[in-house]
């Protein structure tokens, strides 16, 4: 028989990477970011709704966004996760010039590759101009794109 799923573990533990996050960019880059800040997005001359990014500092000007994924269990792409990225790469496109963008994963290798570099070898084409890809190894941060 099968175990029921715990729907309120993934919601945890992507808080709990965001905190983790938040954390790294206070001691290593001195910079505070508060959590689920809403940012206007929309195409230019059109109407705007705010969104909640995960991270953002206003005063530096830097949307993060957070993921702590894995690999699936077997051997196939994740393309459900990659569906999810592909819809932040949008709303980094609606989101202000002004604002640096980075879509913080948490590392996570399978067979010497990471799922962020994976993402980037195979979804370039769609992320936009600007933004970058960083992971998170334990508390140390490396940028992937």
């Amino acid at each position: 028989m099968r175990k029921p799923r715990e729907n309120n573990k993934n919601p945890k533990a992507g808080r709990l990477f965001e905190r983790k996050v938040q954390k790294y960019f206070r001691l290593s880059r001195r910079v505070e970011l508060s959590p689920q800040f809403p940012i206007l997005l929309g195409c230019p001359g059109k109407a705007k709704k705010p969104h909640n990014f995960d991270l953002v500092s206003e005063k530096k000007r830097l949307i993060v966004e957070c993921k702590n994924y894995a690999w699936t269990a077997g051997k196939n792409s994740p393309s459900a996760k990659y569906g999810f990225l592909n819809e932040l790469m949008f709303y980094f496109t609606l989101a202000p010039k002004k604002y640096r963008k980075i879509l913080f994963m948490r590392k996570h290798q399978r067979e010497g590759v990471s799922l962020a570099g994976h993402y980037v070898k195979n979804h370039r084409h769609l992320i936009p101009k600007g933004v970058e890809i960083w992971q998170l190894a334990g508390n140390k941060g490396e940028r992937v794109y």
